[in-house]
């Protein structure tokens, strides 16, 4: 075989994987997936129990076999799986944990994140892992109303307080306001995620 047909072969190779590599989708479905989740949970947070706080111990079990089911049903189509790692089993290891360690029902969310860091660190996936921490972090700090308090903070610092009945509405709004902002920054990946894997094939 001449140097160039084994180049070529090389060059035809690594297209393929690129391809494959695309039609998996393995940042852009978990992403889009879990931002969706995120944004329907925000209206949610003004109860924050019991409404609120068992949200995500229904929805982030019912994330994974959704994404997982997805990647079955593009199995079947295509004859590419999801990879390293297991969306079905995530979801049901996250659901147990939820059974079993009634404690994180204080803060369900950062559970969910790191049932989606275990499936990105299998897949090797810096991408996913890297959103999944933001997802864990910001939410496990927004169950606590960290970030919410620094909504009160930054109105404070523009003057926004002028009449007492601004804080109740800040009391009501700051964590929808949040939990739809980091809905939308996954939302946002999902979709950049998802513009790369297409023009990775």
């Amino acid at each position: 075989m001449e140097r160039t047909d084994a180049q070529a072969l090389l060059r035809d190779a690594e297209r393929l994987r690129r391809r494959a590599r695309g039609d998996r989708h393995a940042s852009s479905v978990p992403l889009l997936i879990f931002g969706a989740l995120t944004v329907i949970s925000a209206p949610l947070a003004l109860f924050l129990w019991p409404v609120g706080g068992w949200f995500w111990l229904l929805a982030g079990p019912a994330g994974f076999l959704a994404t997982g089911w997805w990647y079955r049903r593009q199995q079947t189509r295509s004859g590419i799986g999801e990879g390293r790692g297991s969306y079905t089993v995530a979801g049901v290891s996250t659901l147990l944990a939820f059974v079993l360690l009634p404690v994180v029902w204080i803060a369900p969310l950062p559970v969910v994140a790191a049932g989606l860091l275990v499936v990105a660190a299998l897949q090797r996936n810096r991408y996913l892992a890297a959103w999944a921490t933001v997802l864990g972090l910001l939410g496990g700090l927004e169950h606590f109303l960290v970030l919410s308090n620094r909504l009160y903070d930054l109105a404070e610092w523009l003057g926004w307080f002028r009449e007492p009945r601004n804080y109740g509405l800040l009391d009501e709004l700051g964590p929808p306001t949040v939990f739809a902002a980091v809905g939308g920054l996954l939302l946002a990946a999902g979709l950049v995620a998802l513009r790369r894997e297409r023009v990775g094939r």
